[in-house]
């Protein structure tokens, strides 16, 4: 009955992507926005749709979904901030997702259950929390070493909540509220909490399919939370006044806005990405010739500074996000450009597959990474440009190994259906 099922579904994926791939198809032959614009939404109504059949709500057809959505809904305001998208654009910006979304659902998943390796008891899970936390404090000590560690807060948190104890729990909520209440929290650092807390309580805590439902209300108020979080969530920059803002970018963007104000600075993070990919093809079109690809690596051996003015990309205004697709641009051209997508969405797959199979607090950090850099691929391409989601990965398997060679609670942590 099972093999059906996953039959079925791959069979109704492909039809997805079948027609996903004729509609983008119909945008590149067509040069109209409307085409285009149609195109857009119908790769976000797919990431839904092919979301909807994967076991975890958390999942990267959600996450990512974010993206067609900010294309679709993007609109030249007028003014300094934004550029009208030209039909070269639109498409690059098409072929690209459509070509994250295809590796995404091709990729093969992975089944590797000995390499899901955790810790067995209670106990060990609350040192492994505040061992992981003891380590994100000594790394604040040194920046360069923060810039290694600094995600192992969320490991900690990830072992508190995985041993769901009361003491685990108080933990969670003392490093969120202080993020909260430090005057340093960033937009980041709050999806970066939404998304533990929601990844974490859907991974050890959802059982029955109530608790499954409740999964979809906290999202909601997450992405309220997230809103929200445009008032407090500035680093060092104090509170920001949503009504004194909209004035502010109206006189220095000379735009209007109509709607609510609050609703301004999300839509302009949201969207404004998007004229940067615009204006990076009419302006910035040099090949770098896979150094973006590569960048991760080099900053592993201190090499990336030596191509600092390869890696420069001038923004069009002061928001100076590029979305995921200007690193493949810029390293391949229009048309391969894909291989970088390609590329990140077999990442993205293989790491996701494994968390589907893994209760391993080690698997799920790795997945709280990479989840925010999918989230956040409408915005940056945090692969390339910070390097976290493969920073993270590779750590929590050093200290996967570590755990195994050296501990002496480690065990399979893996979901009772892989286990046959």
């Amino acid at each position: 009955m099972n093999n059906i099922l996953v039959y079925d579904t791959q069979k109704k994926g492909v039809r997805i992507l079948s027609i996903l791939f004729l509609l983008v198809l119909a945008a590149i032959i067509i040069p109209s926005e409307i085409v285009c614009r149609v195109c857009s939404l119908s790769l976000f109504i797919g990431c839904v749709l092919l979301g909807r059949k994967e076991q975890r709500f958390v999942n990267p057809y959600y996450l990512f979904s974010l993206t067609p959505l900010s294309l679709t809904i993007y609109t030249d305001i007028g003014g300094r901030y934004m550029l009208e998208l030209s039909h070269d654009t639109w498409v690059l910006a098409l072929i690209n997702i459509y070509a994250f979304i295809f590796a995404l659902f091709s990729t093969p998943s992975f089944k590797n259950i000995k390499n899901c390796i955790g810790v067995s008891r209670t106990a060990g899970l609350i040192i492994g929390a505040f061992l992981m936390y003891g380590i994100y404090l000594a790394s604040l000590l040194v920046p360069e070493l923060n810039a290694l560690f600094w995600f192992t807060s969320i490991a900690a948190m990830v072992f508190a909540l995985r041993s769901k104890k009361t003491v685990g729990l108080i933990f969670c909520a003392f490093l969120f509220l202080s993020s909260v209440f430090s005057g340093h929290s960033s937009k980041m650092g709050m999806l970066l909490y939404v998304l533990t807390f929601l990844i974490c309580y859907d991974k050890f805590y959802s059982v029955t399919r109530k608790q499954r439902l409740r999964v979809i209300a906290l999202s909601a108020i997450g992405a309220v939370f997230m809103i929200f979080a445009f008032s407090f969530a500035n680093k060092e920059r104090g509170e920001y006044n949503a009504v004194d803002g909209q004035a502010y970018y109206e006189q220095q963007g000379s735009f209007e806005w109509n709607y609510n104000s609050s609703l301004l600075m999300p839509y302009l993070y949201f969207s404004t990405p998007w004229t940067n990919v615009e204006y990076v093809v009419q302006t910035q079109n040099e090949r770098t010739n896979g150094l973006w690809l590569i960048k991760p690596v080099l900053g592993y051996v201190g090499l990336d500074e030596k191509f600092s003015k390869e890696y420069e990309l001038v923004p069009y205004s002061s928001f100076n996000t590029f979305t995921f697709i200007c690193c493949g641009f810029k390293d391949f051209g229009y048309w391969l450009s894909i291989l970088s997508a390609l590329f990140l969405g077999f990442f993205v797959k293989k790491v996701y597959s494994r968390f589907v199979i893994s209760k391993s607090p080690f698997d799920v950090t790795s997945y709280i990474l990479v989840a925010l850099a999918t989230a956040e691929m409408f915005f940056s391409n945090h692969f390339f440009m910070q390097s976290y989601p493969f920073t993270a990965f590779l750590m929590m398997e050093v200290y996967k190994y570590i755990t195994y060679f050296f501990g002496n609670n480690r065990t399979l942590d893996i979901e009772l259906s892989t286990n046959r």
